[in-house]
């Protein structure tokens, strides 16, 4: 059932923005540093979700075959609020962001990619917990 598609998805994407709080943690991130970086791996796995979502069918090809003019126009508004809290001091301080590093875009964007993949492989493995239609 989707329910369980949806209990499964939850699963791999606390399962690697964890990997990335721990992994940050254990590399000495300070405090705000980490709170920037798991802030950021927290929406690329909310994009993550939205893009392996579009289509019930485990074909890769699919994933942005016929992307919709409205997931781009998302995709930038969010890159462009994200730029804007982690370049920003005065809205870093206000969120308490620490400095957000271009290594770290790096790690969220493989963390994200990891996660599309994972599903997308979970979808040929585990078809009966996809229905062919979001009615299923």
């Amino acid at each position: 059932s989707l329910l369980r598609w949806g209990i499964i998805q939850g699963l791999v994407a606390f399962g690697i923005v964890g990997t990335i709080y721990l992994a940050g943690a254990g590399l000495g991130m300070t405090g705000p540093d980490l709170r920037a970086l798991i802030f950021i791996a927290i929406v690329g796995g909310n994009l993550g979700l939205v893009v392996v979502n579009r289509s019930f069918s485990p074909e890769v090809k699919r994933l942005f075959q016929g992307a919709s003019r409205s997931l781009w126009i998302i995709t930038a508004v969010v890159a462009s609020v994200l730029a804007v809290a982690t370049i920003l001091q005065p809205v870093r301080i206000l969120f308490g962001f620490g400095t957000f590093h271009w290594h770290d875009l790096a790690f969220v964007l493989l963390a994200t990619t990891l996660l599309i993949a994972v599903l997308e492989c979970a979808k040929a493995f585990w078809p009966a917990y996809i229905g062919d239609s979001p009615n299923s």
